[in-house]
């Protein structure tokens, strides 16, 4: 099986390491995979075992949809026979290679924006040779109630890899409650971002030793620095750009905070779990890994005083916040490993390459 997957930067800069794992499973797995990759994407971003072919992303979306268009003779040259593109952005593209070249096409999805743009799908996309994969089966329900019953929606949970370093030990409960929180959201300030600042200034006048490590998921956080300069957490407070290592720097955190609810499942929590995080979260209904007392502490109303409690909750009774992470990270070795992911694609792979039959004309 030859199959190409089309990625753009965005996706790139979050997900890096689900790209190195799902290439290397495709691979045991005897499918040869052709990475189709934005130029100038760091080498961390690249599989080695695999092939690439680069394309030149643009901001503008018309060029970006004909340059990817220019693939199809790199891509005819390898018998790709499958093309699976990862976005909604780029649906559009992977249809059109998928047509020309007369092969079947998996869409994947990562929220409930994907999952309402399936409702704009061309009406060649309803058939046997196209499938679109969401990480949960709550997003999955979402795109089939847009789409209606013609098209293949598949839930596909992300995967990570199980942390083979040994259990964290429980926190010591000190007078001084020193933490070091990880938060991680879409960078914009928010009512989810304004009520987490509240929270943490309040708890900074008696924890002069907490520090927060703000991950913004490449947007730009002038706002987020702002507010924190107004409330007088600065001394606190450090914003991690895209470009550092900053998912190794956020993991070596006490705990792993989300303050918004982004309707966007992402791997980033799987592997705090994995690596032995306690998460404090907005509560999420998109996204099925964040189940309450299980994988995470949710906050249904996340309002200052409950983001307060809950982060005096982790300093005060660390025991309780230890056996919060020992279930989570036995929850993901049983139902959130990267080879079940690879598993459930392949199964999509193949329902499509059984059943699959030649695209319809453009007209239809």
């Amino acid at each position: 099986m030859q199959v190409a997957w089309i990625a753009n930067t965005n996706w790139l800069e979050q997900e890096v390491s689900q790209l190195h794992h799902l290439v290397v499973g495709m691979i045991d797995e005897s499918v040869r995979v052709t990475q189709v990759l934005p130029q100038g994407v760091a080498e961390q971003g690249v599989t080695a075992f695999a092939e690439r072919l680069p394309w030149s992303e643009s901001r503008f979306a018309p060029l970006t949809r004909w340059r990817l268009g220019a693939m199809i003779e790199p891509l005819r040259e390898r018998k790709i026979e499958m093309v699976h593109a990862v976005g909604a952005a780029l649906w559009p593209s992977a249809l059109r290679l998928a047509r020309q070249l007369d092969v079947a096409a998996v869409l994947a999805g990562q929220s409930l924006r994907d999952a309402q743009a399936v409702r704009g799908l061309p009406s060649r996309a309803r058939s046997s040779a196209c499938a679109v994969v969401f990480p949960s089966e709550s997003l999955a329900a979402a795109a089939r109630a847009a789409a209606g019953p013609d098209l293949l929606v598949r839930a596909v949970p992300l995967g990570v890899h199980p942390d083979q370093a040994e259990p964290r030990p429980p926190r010591d409960a000190s007078p001084g409650r020193r933490l070091s929180l990880a938060v991680s959201g879409n960078g914009q300030l928010d009512a989810g971002y304004t009520a987490l600042l509240d929270a943490l200034a309040e708890l900074a006048r008696d924890m002069p030793d907490l520090q927060v490590f703000f991950d913004g998921m490449g947007a730009e956080q002038h706002k987020l620095w702002r507010e924190g300069r107004r409330l007088g957490l600065l001394p606190h407070m450090t914003l991690a750009p895209t470009h550092l290592i900053r998912r190794e720097l956020l993991l070596r955190s006490d705990a792993l905070l989300l303050p918004q609810a982004l309707g966007r499942c992402r791997s980033l929590p799987l592997q705090a779990m994995s690596a032995g995080l306690p998460i404090l979260a907005a509560a999420d209904p998109a996204v099925d890994d964040l189940q309450p007392g299980v994988t995470a502490w949710l906050l249904d109303e996340p309002a200052p005083e409950a983001w307060a409690a809950r982060i005096r909750q982790l300093a005060d009774n660390p025991p309780a916040a230890h056996d919060l992470s020992n279930r989570a990270q036995q929850w993901v070795r049983e139902h959130r490993l990267a080879s079940s992911q690879v598993a459930g694609l392949l199964d999509v792979y193949r329902v499509l390459l059984g059943q699959s039959h030649p695209f319809p004309s453009a007209a239809a």
